[in-house]
């Protein structure tokens, strides 16, 4: 069952996002067969790390653990009052009250609520709202016959989220893929940082 959903997404990937000399970002979709979870290998931050990621087919943006150990030289705040952070849509600003300051904390910066569907928690109780980031995002091209280089791309928009919305996510996840219908989602952020 998890090989038609790998060909699905990796067709997609080759149709919809096209670089440049013909090229496509590939990745492919893997089955966690405990929780029946399908999942995205991605490469994220300064140094690139690997980063899993469950799929969420409905998720407005992606979110990721950045509390424990979320080290990159390259990420960012997105700030109240920004163009960016109007893009994101977030209806809320936040401040951070404790330190030190790092990827999960900072002032004026852009909130979002990210989610965990699977158990339908969107930590409003005991998680809140959490710092919308920007950083680096690669994965593997091809010109559709072999692999190619590494796509890189900057400045991708995502979500913090506390540890308490990886509860019960596919082994070694450290977040969701958020690739429902916005201008935030994976896809809407590959298609639109390529096309620039």
């Amino acid at each position: 069952m998890s090989l038609p959903l790998s060909i699905l997404f990796s067709f997609t990937l080759l149709l919809l996002y096209a670089l440049p000399l013909q090229a496509a970002f590939l990745s492919p979709v893997r089955k966690d067969h405990t929780t029946l979870q399908y999942t995205l290998p991605i490469l994220l931050k300064t140094p690139l790390q690997p980063t899993q990621l469950v799929l969420d087919l409905g998720g407005s943006f992606s979110w990721i653990n950045c509390y424990n150990n979320y080290t990159s030289s390259t990420y960012h705040h997105i700030f109240c009052d920004t163009p960016l952070c109007t893009y994101t849509q977030s209806f809320a600003c936040g401040n951070c009250y404790d330190k030190p300051f790092g990827p999960n904390c900072a002032n004026n910066t852009c909130d979002l609520f990210p989610e965990n569907p699977i158990i339908r928690d969107r930590g409003l109780d005991s998680v809140g709202l959490d710092d919308a980031l920007t950083d680096t995002l690669a994965l593997p091209t091809t010109d559709g016959k072999a692999q190619g280089p590494l796509g890189l791309v900057h400045d991708f928009i995502f979500s913090c989220a506390k540890a308490s919305l990886l509860k019960k996510l596919a082994n070694g996840a450290t977040g969701m893929a958020g690739l429902g219908r916005s201008n935030i989602s994976l896809q809407a952020q590959i298609y639109d940082k390529r096309s620039q």
